[in-house]
């Protein structure tokens, strides 16, 4: 089996399941930039990521969607099975066109959380200053992704309780460009 999966990695193909979070991410982000930087090797101009997740660490996130930029490649993503939270951000920056869930996905939208320990008011003040600024990343990817209004994003996706999402509903709201029929 781990033969097949480094198969599909050799052709630009990653799975992205389970839990997003640094030990996942990081040998994804290493592959990408070996195909960037060897072109000799890696000819092919798209990379696919087929995603069934739960979400997970947006700082791992965030180093991911850098490199799927950073990349210069075509990002086909694909959604199956499930895409929650942080995963639901790497399937809507895939390439425009090329963002696409099958019918029976499940997808879900929130605003994210991010626990902190107490501390003085110092540090409370310096926390929430790079809370409001992750906050604004989060919110531009949306805006980027969706070309949504910040106040129809805030309103329809980050509100104060999770939003459930159907395919249909997703591809509404600029998230998918596609579904697929099984």
């Amino acid at each position: 089996m781990v033969e097949k999966a480094e198969e599909l990695e050799q052709l630009g193909v990653y799975f992205i399941t389970g839990e997003i979070n640094e030990e996942m991410i990081t040998p994804i982000c290493k592959d990408i930039l070996l195909k960037k930087f060897d072109r000799e090797k890696f000819k092919r101009n798209k990379l696919t990521f087929v995603i069934n997740s739960n979400g997970g660490e947006l700082e791992s996130t965030f180093s991911l969607l850098e490199i799927m930029k950073y990349s210069g490649f075509e990002i086909e993503t694909v959604g199956i099975g499930v895409v929650f939270s942080s995963a639901l951000l790497i399937l809507m920056s895939g390439t425009p066109g090329k963002r696409k869930v099958s019918k029976d996905t499940t997808l879900m939208s929130h605003a994210y959380s991010w626990g902190w320990e107490s501390g003085s008011y110092n540090e409370l003040f310096e926390r929430r200053k790079i809370e409001d600024f992750v906050y604004e990343r989060y919110e531009g990817i949306y805006k980027k992704c969706t070309k949504l209004s910040i106040e129809k994003i805030r309103k329809e996706l980050l509100g104060s309780t999770d939003c459930w999402l159907t395919p249909l509903e997703a591809k509404k709201f600029g998230i998918i460009d596609a579904i697929i029929a099984n």
